[in-house]
């Protein structure tokens, strides 16, 4: 081993004759470590050290372009870098290092030994992440690796922990949306039944609580629904799973409107929280006899037009949101329905985008903007038009609109 006692190195170097090793609460023995420096006597001295102190995996590197085809080669955790190096010093190496986004990361520790406070913030300024002064305090230098190797760790592992879990989202998000009618779904509707859909669904978070949903029953109607539970997100989103899947196993086709409502009132009364519940709305359209039924639970006022020459209106939303109260009573309200006649149903991003009062659109100026448009205006038009009302606006919550056509003849 060297002679650490020579006059040369005593400017530079102090605390070399502790051999006390730090307890290490996280093992970093197998972190890779660059020492930058042209002067081979510091060069080896903190490499030595490191090694001393367990660091199995140190490099060095006579100045920064040298460094930097080590770097390319294996990627360091740590970089300790003279300020002052022939070639590239060690401001340019940090430069260089946080331009790039692949090396942006990886902590430099900046050996100076000027005083000048311009001068090292001028270190910080150029990307480096602590500064070591000379004459190096070998007890000192060792605790900055350690903490700045422990901040890497941490970074790393939430890094991974946020990719983790992006990626379970887009799962999940993935996953319900397939609760949702597909295309062919409704083009498998739209070929039985003389109706044309158009809808759209964009969760705010990735994750939301709306849901809709659209069935053939027994009497030969086509029945829709939609739902919104409170907030957005994995809590609502958990609960448009539970309640798809109690839709899907409780037979309600044979039962009125308004008893149906009642039958999954009691069920989210069971199941959520206390503060949680849904707004919904049913309806049941009898094509052949030309009416629609709807059932509200205080859901946003849908907009119906009666007929081709009619002109758009809000209906009564009354009823209690689901999920509140296990005595609710529900009302089921029956309107004409004839060909050219449509619906809108909507979550209530539509009217609270941005929210009010600053809001694009009221309930009442939902409706005066619908009968602007051309009568024979398609369901995907009012659709498109509708969503590019509010931009640029981002709905802050969940939303959904689904437009529904009784057409007049086949198209």
């Amino acid at each position: 081993m060297m002679n650490l006692a020579n006059r040369h190195l005593a400017p530079h170097l102090q605390g070399i004759g502790d051999v006390a090793d730090p307890t290490l609460a996280v093992d970093f023995s197998g972190s890779r470590i660059l020492v930058v420096d042209d002067s081979v006597t510091i060069r080896k001295t903190i490499t030595t050290y490191l090694r001393n102190r367990g660091f199995a995996n140190v490099m060095e590197a006579a100045n920064g372009r040298i460094a930097l085809e080590i770097i390319e080669q294996i990627e360091p955790d740590l970089i300790i870098a003279d300020i002052a190096m022939p070639e590239m010093d060690g401001l340019a190496l940090c430069r260089v290092l946080k331009c790039s986004d692949r090396y942006a990361q990886i902590p430099v520790l900046i050996q100076t030994g000027t005083e000048s406070a311009d001068r090292r913030a001028e270190a910080f300024s150029h990307g480096a992440q602590d500064l070591i002064t000379k004459p190096i305090n070998l007890r000192e230098m060792l605790g900055r690796v350690q903490v700045h190797l422990e901040q890497r760790h941490l970074v790393r592992r939430l890094s991974d922990y946020q990719q983790s879990m992006a990626q379970q989202l887009e799962m999940a998000r993935e996953m319900q949306e397939l609760l949702l009618p597909s295309g062919d779904d409704i083009r498998a509707f739209e070929a039985v039944f003389p109706v044309l859909i158009a809808s759209s669904y964009k969760a705010s978070s990735g994750l939301g609580g709306d849901l809709w949903g659209c069935q053939a029953t027994d009497d030969g109607a086509l029945r829709f629904f939609m739902a919104d539970f409170t907030g957005h997100g994995v809590l609502a989103a958990l609960n448009t799973f539970r309640f798809h899947s109690f839709l899907r196993n409780e037979p309600l086709d044979s039962l009125p409107e308004a008893d149906a409502m009642a039958c999954l009132n009691s069920f989210l009364k069971d199941v959520l929280p206390v503060g949680q519940f849904a707004t919904f709305l049913s309806c049941r359209i009898n094509f052949r006899e030309g009416w629609i039924e709807i059932c509200s639970a205080s859901g946003p006022p849908p907009m119906l037009r009666s007929g081709s020459d009619g002109e758009f209106e809000p209906l009564a939303s009354d009823g209690l949101p689901l999920g509140i109260l296990i005595e609710s009573d529900y009302c089921a309200r029956r309107y004409p329905f004839p060909p050219g006649s449509m619906l809108i149903l909507y979550s209530d991003a539509l009217i609270e985008t941005p929210l009010p009062p600053d809001a694009v659109f009221t309930t009442d100026s939902l409706c005066r903007h619908l009968n602007r448009l051309a009568p024979d205006a398609s369901s995907h038009s009012i659709m498109r038009d509708l969503l590019a009302s509010l931009m640029p606006n981002l709905p802050e919550d969940d939303l959904t609109v689904l437009v529904i056509k009784h057409k007049e003849q086949p198209e």
